[in-house]
């Protein structure tokens, strides 16, 4: 599997709402929180351990729609969006994940 890996600090966005991804993250360690400003106001959606890959869902997104920050030191592995399309148009037969580009 194709990856870069990537040493995050305490507080360090890896992705803000608004951007265009073209790689998911795996957490290597450490720990990542999702969230996003709804009336002026941060929302947790979720908190992520080793082993999460907390923006699988970018496959199907144009944008971001949420911010994914570190809690603490982390390291992430960055899979390409292209590797895990392919992965799953060998899996679907010619399905692909909408928006993804094989």
């Amino acid at each position: 599997m194709p990856r870069t890996i990537r040493s995050l600090a305490d507080g360090e966005y890896f992705s803000r709402e608004g951007d265009v991804a073209s790689h998911c993250v795996i957490l290597v360690s450490g720990f990542l929180c999702r969230h996003k400003i709804v009336e002026g106001r941060d929302q947790i959606l979720s908190f992520h351990v080793p082993g999460d890959m907390p923006d699988l869902n970018t496959l199907h997104l144009s944008e971001m729609d949420h911010n994914l920050v570190s809690i603490g030191r982390s390291t992430v592995a960055l899979v390409p969006h292209r590797f895990l399309a392919r992965c799953w148009t060998a899996h679907q037969g010619s399905r692909t994940p909408s928006g993804a580009k094989p």
